[in-house]
């Protein structure tokens, strides 16, 4: 775990100053070189992503017919990352009432706490020093409630909150958003 966590950052650091080094020499654009280093934050995004699904599911078993998404908001959502941006994201989960129902059986985890494991790792596995230092930094304050809501929700928990309970920058937030890992399908 530690030598993919490493790969992934190692992989980051190579790419980030081959950007920089193309915008010092005036080889790309300024709209370029974010658009490069958006790509660059997603790509380590969903290599983490896939980390973590493939830890959690060798531990716990996968959720049957569960789906994890990851939305980018703000810079991150924007495609408009510079060279010190924290990556704004929302993380988004739906699975069917068996995967539910399945806590407490077997070591298996419900799909709502196997999704917060998912989310929680997620964070540590971007934003943790490491031996190849650290990929990024995560801002999870654009999520349903803030500081106070939930790490993960459900899509059905996600939309019930933006039509009754969301302040009107949150909505207005929505508007940077856009699915940057997991699965595509979910994300749209």
């Amino acid at each position: 775990l530690e030598a993919k966590l490493n790969a992934l950052r190692h992989y980051k650091t190579e790419e980030f100053i081959r950007i920089g080094l193309h915008d010092l020499g005036g080889a790309i654009e300024i709209e370029a070189v974010l658009n490069q280093l958006s790509n660059l934050a997603e790509a380590c995004v969903e290599g983490a992503v896939q980390i973590t699904i493939g830890e959690l599911n060798q531990r716990f078993g996968a959720v049957p017919n569960g789906r994890f998404a990851v939305l980018g908001m703000g810079k991150m959502g924007g495609r408009e990352l510079d060279y010190n941006s924290d990556l704004d994201l929302v993380f988004i989960y739906e699975a069917n009432e068996d995967a539910e129902s399945r806590g407490g059986t077997q070591g298996k985890l419900g799909a709502h706490e196997y999704y917060v494991r998912v989310g929680q790792k997620l964070i540590t596995y971007l934003s943790a020093p490491m031996e190849e230092g650290v990929a990024y930094k995560i801002d999870m304050q654009l999520r349903p409630s803030g500081k106070s809501g939930p790490l993960v929700c459900s899509l059905d928990a996600f939309r019930e909150y933006h039509k009754t309970s969301s302040l009107l920058w949150e909505r207005q937030a929505l508007i940077k958003a856009r699915f940057v890992a997991g699965d595509p399908a979910l994300g749209k």
